[in-house]
């Protein structure tokens, strides 16, 4: 039998909740923690920010974000998650990744973030990289649900397409987890806006599972990606909470336009199999030198 429906969140709930993280950044301060230079946010302004717009792969899980659009039928479903146009799907999908014990629960979460994350007026300390706590809570929830059960991890960005080239090659990116791939199977909602904040705090979650060497997956590298702003961090933050040192292989990933095959970047900027760079500087050069043209490139 399902679980039944949580109750609606009350007004004095979500001031609580704000209030609550209120007292945390106050007691913790919100400076982010010190990481290595390995693990660290570049600056816009640094290489990888001027590397930002190279490579062959632009587009991201979506494409170009959506700005906020009034929906009066989300307003319906969180009044009954049932009504929503993929329930059914959603609770088939469950049931065979063996979570449909916790389904209802879940999509009430998802359900009840992207009704906080649409009303800015009303939510304004919200963002993408400020999630709901209904996000918090869920990927808490579901930790579990994101676990790589003994695989090698796959981080990615440059193109959804990214995520099954890893998973072919046998890492294990986050839309193949449990939770991760029910999500990645449905729309949710049309607004990218709204699933942004979702994903980036699965993103931080996930990335907590990484064990000894994590393998990244590039075609593009953006410095306000996922990628680089959220899960290359968290893999330090985990790395120093852990006191285990976390290796990280980049894969610089070419696509032919005409082919759609994929291959990777060497060192000579030669096209190959298989081949890994130690840092994501190397690998996002070798992106930008074989699409400049070097030394046969596409430009040639």
């Amino acid at each position: 039998m399902r679980t039944a429906l949580l109750p609606p969140r009350t007004a004095d709930h979500h001031i609580a909740r704000v209030e609550d993280r209120d007292a945390r950044d106050a007691a913790v301060g919100t400076a982010p923690p010190v990481l290595g230079d390995a693990f660290a946010a570049p600056p816009a302004d640094g290489v990888l920010g001027r590397l930002a717009a190279v490579g062959n792969g632009k587009v991201t899980r979506t494409g170009s974000p959506i700005e906020r659009e009034p929906d009066p039928a989300l307003q319906g479903y969180l009044a009954d998650p049932t009504k929503h146009p993929e329930f059914g799907t959603y609770l088939d999908l469950m049931k065979r990744a063996g979570l449909d014990d916790r389904a209802d629960e879940v999509f009430q979460m998802v359900l009840g973030a992207f009704g906080e994350h649409a009303s800015p007026e009303a939510n304004p300390e919200l963002s993408k990289r400020n999630p709901s706590d209904w996000l918090v809570e869920l990927t808490a929830y579901m930790d579990d649900a994101l676990d790589i059960g003994g695989t090698t991890m796959a981080l990615w960005s440059g193109g959804i397409d990214m995520s099954n080239y890893a998973f072919a090659k046998g890492y294990l990116p986050l839309e193949k987890t449990k939770l991760g791939g029910v999500l990645d199977s449905l729309k949710l909602h049309s607004s990218w806006a709204l699933k942004a904040p979702l994903w980036n705090a699965l993103s931080r979650a996930f990335v907590r599972h990484a064990g000894a060497t994590v393998h990244i997956f590039v075609r593009s590298v953006q410095a306000d990606s996922v990628l680089i702003a959220e899960e290359v961090p968290g893999l330090g933050e985990l790395e120093a909470l852990t006191g285990k040192p976390i290796a990280t292989a980049w894969h610089a990933v070419y696509t032919d336009p005409d082919t759609k095959q994929h291959a990777e970047i060497d060192a000579g900027r030669n096209l190959v199999a298989d081949f890994t760079y130690p840092t994501r500087v190397l690998a996002a050069a070798a992106i930008y030198d074989y699409n400049q043209g070097f030394p046969s490139g596409p430009k040639s």
